[in-house]
């Protein structure tokens, strides 16, 4: 197994790993837009990276897609077709290594409304040293956590979790809670593959 590579979002200038999700439905349906995607790597099993941001109304939008559809025709979304794009490994970007992870079919800019109503907790400054070579990183490993709060597709408040994700961090490293538990190991495997917020965050840690 290998860690996987988290969806993104811009947010106040900057861009974090979305860690974890709270809504009685999904952020988006990647099938839903008439993708059918398949692992392109190890590192991304549902073989896709989505991109999201808000517009100037605090509107959360699907901004980019890197996805891997290997013969599929690819549809437009939200009027945008995408690019297939090859990789030059000797000058990699960021966009590269999404899309050796996700895909090599580019939608960018789509600026696609989403109406999500839900929480989702939003993470940047990963802690290394608490890395684990499995499924998606709890939000506590991250110096930097945020929690954005939605109501059909707006943003209605933001709140800064980065000190309660520090007491996570401490508990879990007291409890020896870093790494995948050798005696329950299908349902430790699977949480680390769950970004719901039953398996990754603790509203009182």
């Amino acid at each position: 197994m290998t860690a996987q590579m988290n969806d993104l979002m811009d947010y106040d200038g900057r861009e974090y790993s979305i860690s974890a999700i709270k809504s009685k439905n999904a952020l988006f349906n990647v099938e839903k837009l008439g993708l059918h995607p398949v692992a392109a790597s190890t590192a991304c099993w549902r073989g896709y990276i989505a991109k999201f941001g808000l517009d100037g109304d605090s509107r959360l939008l699907l901004t980019d897609l890197f996805v891997n559809i290997e013969d599929e025709e690819a549809p437009a979304i939200n009027g945008m077709m995408p690019k297939r794009v090859k990789i030059d490994h000797n000058r990699l970007n960021e966009y590269d290594f999404n899309m050796i992870a996700g895909g090599d079919t580019v939608y960018q800019g789509v600026d696609l409304p989403l109406p999500f109503t839900g929480s989702m907790i939003i993470c940047d400054g990963f802690i290394q040293e608490l890395y684990v070579h499995m499924g998606f990183h709890d939000p506590y490993k991250y110096e930097k956590v945020i929690e954005l709060h939605f109501e059909k597709g707006l943003m209605t408040k933001a709140e800064d979790k980065s000190a309660e994700a520090k007491k996570q961090r401490e508990n879990a490293i007291k409890d020896g809670r870093i790494g995948i538990n050798g005696r329950n190991l299908e349902a430790s495997i699977g949480r680390t593959f769950n970004l719901d917020y039953d398996s990754k965050w603790m509203d009182e840690p």
